[in-house]
């Protein structure tokens, strides 16, 4: 019995850098996705800053219900459905806010 276990073990750790690899395969976006994500320079504290960083916070916010829309589809996890969910409403809040 403890040699079974020893074998799942071993096995288990051994296949953990595969799943990694594998997680990151699954995570690559493409460079629009990723620009959505990444730090921005917003360039320079001039007149069209607050414009500048108005945009760019809509779009993350943006970007943060693409990704909980699609938890949604495919999370079997309640907590996870309910987050989520909850993310969806207050980001859609935010942008309205952001908009006016």
């Amino acid at each position: 019995m403890k040699v079974n276990a020893f074998v799942f073990v071993a096995g288990l750790m051994l296949s953990l850098p595969i799943q990694a690899q594998e997680m990151k395969q699954d995570m690559k976006m493409d460079h629009k996705t990723m620009s959505g994500m990444m730090m921005k320079d917003l360039g320079a504290a001039d007149s069209n800053y607050d414009l500048r960083f108005i945009n760019a916070m809509m779009e993350h916010h943006e970007g943060a219900i693409v990704m909980a829309q699609d938890a949604l589809k495919k999370s079997k996890r309640p907590e996870i459905q309910k987050l989520a969910q909850e993310i969806i409403t207050a980001q859609q809040k935010e942008i309205a806010q952001m908009k006016t």
